[in-house]
């Protein structure tokens, strides 16, 4: 099995089977892996110290190189939770200025391990945070979640199953994300 890491799209003259964010079009058997949702996650003890009121103005957001919808992201959520952004004591909070003051890491593993340190708030996918989670290193600090606009799906071209390799990787990543066939 060959991997590579890659915000292109796959080509498939080289590659049988691929994992991708998001749908693989038409002409792809696209079969979703994970259907995550989107949270913020911080540090215990700044989870302990947040305010009632405009809690996400007390840490500053965390991000990391490799996000490319992350903005989108932080506004999609902040649009989901700001209501009445007045009552909330948020009036003039600027999310997309929030995003780009944010701290920015190499990669998201440097993003996670800023944060439980107690650096800031990070934005992040369920599939991504769930052994942080368990052990406690990182909290949820805020109630508020949606469903990811984009999940991860496993892609390959019609016909990729008749190789017999190709099928039992396909099976063996079914059975690793618990997703139904």
């Amino acid at each position: 099995v060959r991997t590579a890491v890659t915000y292109q799209r796959p080509d498939f003259t080289s590659v049988d089977l691929a994992i991708w964010l998001g749908h693989g079009g038409s002409e792809l058997v696209t079969e979703s892996l994970l259907l995550d949702d989107e949270f913020v996650v911080c540090a215990q003890e700044v989870s302990a110290r947040l305010p009632r009121r405009g809690a996400v103005r007390a840490a500053p957001l965390l991000a990391y190189r490799g996000m490319r919808h992350t903005v989108l992201d932080w506004q999609r959520w902040f649009e989901q939770v700001g209501g009445d952004l007045n009552s909330q004591g948020m009036a003039g909070f600027d999310i997309g200025e929030a995003v780009r003051e944010a701290q920015v890491f190499d990669t998201f593993e440097e993003m996670l391990e800023a944060c439980g340190r107690g650096e800031g708030f990070a934005l992040v996918r369920s599939s991504l945070v769930d052994a942080d989670l368990q052990s406690g290193k990182l909290v949820r600090c805020f109630v508020e979640q949606q469903p990811a606009a984009l999940n991860y799906a496993m892609l390959y071209p019609a016909g990729a199953l008749e190789k017999s390799s190709v099928a039992l990787s396909r099976q063996w990543l079914l059975s690793q994300t618990g997703t139904q066939q």
